[in-house]
């Protein structure tokens, strides 16, 4: 399993950059591999049973304890 999510991945980093490094957009190019990567983290994390915590938690607490908004 693993071995095809790496290959999958390979696969959209190639194609998807190729054309960003062609136009010479150095920028869009390392945002696109940065985002990429993190999925990538992410994905072999998930497929190797590794529990991932729910971002929800965290955007809760932050909208109630910074920003002050909740229901009552």
């Amino acid at each position: 399993m693993i071995f095809l999510v790496v290959a999958i991945y390979i696969g959209i980093g190639f194609f998807g950059s190729r054309s960003l490094v062609k136009k010479k957009c150095w920028r869009e190019a390392s945002a696109f591999l940065v985002l990429l990567s993190f999925g990538f983290a992410l994905i072999i994390l998930q497929t190797l049973d590794i529990k991932i915590p729910s971002p929800g938690n965290g955007v809760k607490l932050f909208v109630e304890k910074v920003l002050h908004l909740g229901y009552k």
